[in-house]
């Protein structure tokens, strides 16, 4: 078993080499355990704890041993990932994606530009439109005011209702949008 520059034991697992990057201990039993890449330069292990060097030595031996039992959980892991991550073209989810995307690169709504609406106006603008795809879908297909919901946050001339999916899809943008700003202000503060 080798060590990397920081003394933590890693082995040699296919083209790659890992190590234990965290222990997880609950009232002194062993509780969880997280690899990384052996490269990886971020770690919770404590190198001055035996107990953890100690524990990590017996992991990767353990690992070392028995192959084939890591590269099944890195195989249904890796196979959870991707069914997390995967979006079917078209869903709603994909439409909503698209569409906060349209919104950075073709109209200039990045990070940078959402932080300067830290009013809640992304969340209004989007009840706006969500609220007018209510009112299509339920009173008249064919509604689309010329003026916006008093809510409105900005100029009229901002105000394009359209269908009902259209108008839903870009609330559930802006919606995202919303949260994004919300995350990085409290992140930042």
């Amino acid at each position: 078993m080798d060590q990397n520059e920081f003394g933590i034991p890693t082995i040699q697992l296919g083209n790659g080499t890992i190590r234990v990057a965290d222990i997880y201990w609950n009232d002194g039993a062993l509780a969880g355990v997280c690899f990384a890449p052996a490269d990886q330069l971020d770690t919770g292990i404590k190198t001055g704890d035996t107990r953890d060097v100690q524990a990590v030595g017996v992991l990767l031996q353990v690992v070392a041993d028995n192959p084939d039992s890591l590269q099944v959980l890195i195989d249904k892991l890796t196979a959870a990932k991707a069914r997390m991550t995967s979006v079917e073209a078209g869903s709603a989810l994909a439409l909503v994606a698209a569409e906060r995307q349209r919104q950075i690169t073709a109209e200039g709504y990045t990070a940078q530009h959402d932080d300067n609406h830290g009013a809640g106006e992304l969340a209004a603008a989007a009840a706006c439109f969500s609220l007018n795809a209510g009112v299509s879908l339920q009173c008249n297909p064919n509604h689309h005011p010329e003026h916006p919901y008093q809510f409105w946050p900005w100029t009229v001339e901002h105000w394009k209702p359209r269908a009902p999916i259209e108008d839903l899809v870009r609330a559930g943008a802006l919606i995202l949008a919303e949260i994004e700003r919300i995350q990085r202000a409290e992140r930042d503060s």
